[in-house]
């Protein structure tokens, strides 16, 4: 009976393997896709992302899918919180080309 068992384990532990390893592949030929569709990356770049992808299985197919979404992400909108501070606006508060005050800060 025991072997039976132990047999039983063998054969799903090799059934998780193929999974995994299936998994792994299919993950990194849909990463091998989107580097290769990519329009903003160099020859020189893809290869070296494909190269990432297929040397280190899991993550860097995880790796090349966030820079190829990224990629495809729209720049933000002017004037958004994402582009960042508004240019015209100094570090200090004060806006540029403003006339200073220097009364209200309790300096004569």
């Amino acid at each position: 009976m025991r072997r039976g068992h132990a047999g039983a384990a063998v054969t799903r532990l090799l059934a998780i393997s193929v999974a995994a390893v299936l998994a792994a592949l299919v993950l990194d030929l849909a990463a091998s896709v989107g580097v290769l569709r990519s329009e903003v990356l160099t020859g020189r770049q893809k290869a070296a992302q494909l190269f990432v992808v297929w040397a280190l299985p899991i993550l860097g197919a995880f790796l090349a899918l966030q820079i190829a979404r990224e990629s495809r992400a729209k720049p933000p909108k002017p004037g958004s919180l994402e582009s960042g501070p508004d240019p015209g606006i100094a570090l200090s508060g004060h806006v540029s080309g403003a006339p200073h005050d220097s009364s209200s800060h309790g300096h004569s």
